[in-house]
């Protein structure tokens, strides 16, 4: 049987992210969040050195330590860490990271003997399960996770006799395995570098959806060579942390973001399924409208989606016929309810969308500061470092940012599209509207003309008719029906200017309308050479 591996002081670190304030949280979630993240350090009082419990009164001290506008806050003040209960070589380090609470959880085993440390003789690398099960049970149990994400880092110093590459990454292989209830190195292994003139190894399974985001995995295993002093390495591991909880925390956000912007795409397409849709309805409803007999004027969808577009300045003149014979009520509550329920969907469409952007943002920002973490550390750490560091940001890059964007620009045409349909639905109700309001206008008008021509008649043919009665005398006895005459006078007045106001405000209407046609007709012209 092979001898087991053995490695020494190895120190397991869990780097875990929560949301502090999410956008739109009220006080009651707030308050939720902060009790969820300290529950990780004071889960239970035998698990930290001064024996607290969270209560109340404890939760209240911590909250004031917040500062909302602030990026950097140790939420322990100038105590810093919270120690393991002895004799356990552990501690928490919480902090806030603006709208993030960020979690550091170390541990390297036990003290010797409760008060010095280990005397650093190699340990069997199965030893690091049992310091993973420890940080387990301080901060709440396996299941308890970041809801941002987490990443674990394992660090420990090689003995003598690994000095060969194939060597050095079976002792990588023996503590992946330990560190994982599912190992699988094909699946899992992103890549090897060297970071802190450590032989280092990333392992990555990312979440197959948001749903099951918790799922995913990160894990850095740093093996240092045995020519380098314990105390060197710690010393450069101590001044790298605080570095790594940056970079591990704009790591984390990138992809938080990337599956947050899975749920807004989903719901933008199925939404955009709907606007097409709609934009079909509306093409046939204004089809199957009474136009006038010119067959050019049928509206299609394209015409509709390209209303207003920067393409294409046309306005909805050029696009609708502006010859509606009759829109019955029926159909136009049907346009209404089309209206209201588009409305309803440019609402929502523009908030999802605004969700995606932000997303799309918070990538691109967070790709900027990991950028710039890197920058520092490799100023701090020296150039061989930037490699295996950059690796992350140039996928995050071409992948996450690439994706979102390119997703953020195409659905971006659905708001257009949906612009466009309330103005074509608008546009058709005005039109119909501007419709009934001039054939009012006409009548009117003929109206106007027939009570103008009347009143000219009445004016000037009492003098005609008495020279007509003369000439034609009524046989009446004046002395007995001494009214006769004048009422025939005014019975003649009254009929001749009636008709003649009739006939003159009925060619009026007839000439108003003719106009009207002719005035549709050129419109329509004008949009069949456009």
């Amino acid at each position: 049987m092979p001898e087991e591996l053995t490695i020494i002081y190895p120190t397991l670190d869990l780097f875990i992210y929560d949301l502090r304030s999410g956008l739109g949280q009220d006080s009651n979630k707030l308050n939720q969040n902060l009790k969820n993240f300290w529950q990780k350090v004071y889960n239970q009082p035998q698990y930290n050195k001064l024996g607290k419990q969270l209560d109340e009164e404890l939760l209240g001290e911590l909250a004031k330590a917040e500062n909302p506008e602030a990026s950097f806050v140790e939420l322990l003040g100038s105590k810093q860490i919270e120690f393991f209960e002895q004799p356990l070589d552990g501690y928490y380090y919480p902090l806030q990271l603006g709208d993030t609470y960020a979690l550091q959880v170390d541990c390297s085993g036990r003290f010797s003997d409760g008060d010095s440390q280990h005397d650093n003789q190699p340990q069997p690398i199965s030893n690091i399960k049992l310091i993973q099960q420890e940080i387990f049970a301080h901060i709440g149990g396996k299941d308890v996770k970041g809801n941002i994400g987490q990443t674990w880092v394992m660090w420990g110093q090689l003995t003598p006799d690994i000095q060969r590459e194939s060597s050095i990454e079976q002792v990588a292989k023996e503590c992946y395995a330990h560190l994982t209830n599912d190992p699988n190195w094909e699946r899992d292994f992103d890549h090897q570098g060297e970071f802190l003139t450590a032989s280092v190894f990333e392992f990555w399974r990312p979440a197959a959806s948001l749903d099951a985001y918790d799922d995913s995995y990160h894990l850095l295993i740093l093996l240092f060579p045995h020519s380098f002093p314990l105390s060197i390495i710690q010393e450069q591991i101590a001044k790298a942390y605080p570095q790594l909880l940056r970079l591990f925390y704009y790591r984390h956000k990138i992809t938080w973001a990337y599956y947050q912007s899975h749920y807004y795409k989903a719901v933008l397409k199925k939404d955009y399924v709907s606007v097409k849709k709609s934009i079909q309805k509306i093409s046939q409803f204004s089809n199957n409208l009474d136009f006038s007999s010119n067959t050019s004027s049928q509206v299609s969808a394209n015409q509709i989606e390209k209303v207003g577009s920067s393409e294409n300045n046309s306005t909805l003149a050029n696009v609708l016929p502006n010859k509606v014979n009759n829109v019955n009520s029926g159909k136009l509550k049907q346009l209404e309810q089309t209206l209201t329920h588009t409305l309803n969907i440019l609402t929502d469409y523009a908030i999802n969308l605004s969700g995606l952007n932000a997303q799309a943002y918070t990538i691109k920002i967070n790709i900027g500061n990991y950028q710039k973490r890197v920058n520092q550390i490799v100023t701090k750490h020296g150039e061989n470092d930037r490699k295996f560091l950059e690796e992350f940001s140039n996928f995050a890059t071409e992948r996450y940012q690439g994706e979102v964007e390119a997703e953020s620009a195409y659905l971006s045409t659905g708001l257009t599209l949906l612009e466009n349909l309330i103005k074509t639905i608008e546009g058709i109700s005005n039109i119909e509207q501007t419709k009934s309001d001039r054939q009012l206008e006409n009548l009117i008008a003929a109206t106007g003309v027939g009570v103008g021509t009347a009143s000219i008649i009445a004016s000037t043919f009492p003098t005609v008719v008495q020279e007509f009665t003369r000439l034609y005398g009524i046989k009446v006895d004046k002395n007995q029906f001494p009214l006769a005459e004048p009422i025939s006078n005014l019975l003649i007045v009254l009929l001749f200017s009636l008709g003649l106001g009739g006939l003159a405000g009925w060619g009026s209407w007839k000439i108003m309308r003719s106009r009207s046609h002719s005035n549709s007709a050129r419109v329509r012209n004008r949009a069949d050479n456009a």
